[in-house]
């Protein structure tokens, strides 16, 4: 019984150690985002008037947008759900969300890595049938406790 236990422990350590290796896992910080909303308007966001963090984890996504203005930063919207990755393809489905408009939006993504940085494109289908159309967003992973000077670990 004690080695069927160990055992166990043992593949679960070494599972998650592989999803831990796959390169989308991390948080990852927004650079840009380009793309058109679902009214034809384009969208050229930055750094200088967005902030949008997203976590992935094998299964699961999280991310939360902020609008800059002056000074500030202020709340904009948060989204957590499934994720799917398959190939080149990633399909986030939220579970749950401050914006009622994503919460049974449809995504269609693609992805790649070139270094640091996670480049995604792709459409998010509302219920309405509105198509938002991301041409490219990109974001720069975030490694560990020397990205922030505030962190005081």
């Amino acid at each position: 019984m004690k080695t069927k236990s160990i055992f166990s422990i043992l593949m679960l350590f070494c599972s998650m150690t592989i999803f831990a290796q796959h390169p989308l896992v991390g948080t990852w910080e927004m650079v840009t985002i380009k793309g058109t909303d679902a009214d034809g308007k384009s969208i050229n966001w930055t750094t200088a008037n967005m902030r949008e963090t997203k976590i992935i984890t094998p299964t699961h996504y999280m991310l939360i947008q902020h609008t800059v203005r002056n000074d500030s930063v202020i709340f904009n919207t948060s989204h957590a759900g499934t994720v799917k990755i398959d190939g080149n393809k990633y399909i986030e489905t939220p579970t749950i969300t401050s914006a009622t408009a994503l919460d049974i939006a449809k995504t269609d993504f693609t992805w790649k890595v070139k270094g640091d940085l996670f480049i995604q494109a792709g459409t998010i289908t509302l219920p309405d049938g509105k198509k938002v159309t991301l041409d490219e967003l990109v974001f720069k992973k975030l490694n560990g406790p020397s990205t922030s000077s505030k962190n005081p670990i």
